[in-house]
C-alpha cells in the first residue's frame, strides 16, 4: 500500500501543478492592462479538511483554478482533489471448521485523486458550479486479525479502479441572513456518491450557524448524517466546523465531527 499510496498522492500533486500552470498560461496570454485590473482578484481556491467518526476517518484537499476570471465570478474552472482515509467493519459468516456463525473483522484504507473541468454561473441569488472529469479510487481491505477468513469476497468495493466523476455545487442566498447550500457528487469507480444540504443563518456578517444533512454510499453501502455547523468567513476564505450523528439503513451508529478550511488568492 505504501508505494501505491505514494503514487496516488504524487498524482494529486501533479494535477495541482498542472492546474497552476494552465492558469498561469491563460493569464500570460491576456493584455497587460487586463492583468493589472485583476491583480488583486483571487484566481485560486485551496481547501483542506478532516472528518472522523467511530469507525472511519479521512483527510482531503484540493484546488480550483479560474482560468480567465476572478474565482468568485462566472467562468471556466479546473479542479483537482485528493483524499486518504481508513475505516473498519465486521460481518457475520459461517465458519466451516467450527460449524458456527462467527464475526469477521476487516480494516480498509482508501485513497483517491481526481481532475475535473467545470464552469461557474450565477443565476440571480443562485450560484451553480458544475464539474466533470476523471477520477481514480482505491480501497485496500485486510483482516484485522488472523483467522480463517482472510478475504471478504462479499465486499465489491475493493481494489483500484478508474472512471468518470461529476460534481454539482449550489449556493442560494435566501435573504440577508439566510442561505442554502446543496452539494452532490457521483463517481463511476465503485458507483460511489455523496450529497449534503446546509441551511444557514448569519448571526453576524462573519459568523453563521445552521443545520446539515447528508447521504453517501457506494455499490454495497448506504449511510447518512444529520448535525449542525458553525462557519466563519472573511474576504479571503472560510473555516467550518460540524458535528452530529451518523448511521446506516438500520440505525444510528456513531457521532461524527468534521472541520474544513478554504483560502482564496
Amino acid at each position: 500500500m505504501g508505494r501505491a499510496g505514494g503514487l496516488h498522492r504524487g498524482g494529486g500533486l501533479c494535477l495541482i501543478v498542472i492546474a497552476c500552470l494552465s492558469a498561469s498560461v491563460a493569464r500570460a496570454g491576456q493584455p497587460a492592462q487586463a492583468q493589472a485590473n485583476r491583480s488583486a482578484a483571487p484566481t485560486f481556491e485551496v481547501w483542506a479538511g478532516a472528518d472522523g467518526a467511530d469507525a472511519a476517518w479521512s483527510v482531503h484537499g484540493g484546488m480550483v483554478a479560474a482560468l480567465f476570471s476572478d474565482v468568485r465570478e462566472n467562468g471556466v474552472r479546473v479542479r483537482t482533489g485528493a483524499s486518504f482515509g481508513g475505516y473498519t467493519y465486521s460481518r457475520p459468516y459461517f465458519d466451516p471448521f467450527t460449524r458456527r456463525m462467527t464475526t469477521a473483522e476487516f480494516r480498509g484504507r482508501t485513497w483517491s485523486t481526481d481532475f475535473l473541468l467545470g464552469y461557474q454561473q450565477a443565476f440571480g441569488p443562485v450560484i451553480v458550479k458544475a464539474y466533470a472529469g476523471y477520477t481514480e479510487e482505491t480501497h485496500e481491505i485486510r483482516p484485522r486479525s488472523a483467522g480463517p477468513l482472510q478475504f471478504d469476497e462479499d465486499n465489491t468495493v475493493q481494489g483500484r479502479r478508474q472512471g468518470a466523476k461529476v460534481v454539482l455545487e449550489t449556493w442560494t442566498t435566501l435573504s440577508e441572513t439566510a442561505f442554502l447550500q446543496l452539494d452532490g457528487s457521483w463517481s463511476q469507480p465503485f458507483e460511489s456518491y455523496s450529497s449534503r444540504a446546509r441551511l444557514g443563518y448569519r448571526v453576524t456578517p462573519a459568523w453563521s450557524v445552521g443545520v446539515e444533512a447528508s447521504a453517501y454510499g457506494s455499490s454495497n453501502h448506504l449511510g447518512g448524517r444529520s448535525g449542525a455547523f458553525v462557519r466563519f468567513e472573511w474576504a479571503g476564505g472560510e473555516v467550518s466546523v460540524a458535528a452530529g450523528a451518523q448511521g446506516d439503513e438500520d440505525a444510528i451508529t456513531a457521532a461524527y465531527g468534521a472541520v474544513s478550511a478554504l483560502v482564496r488568492f
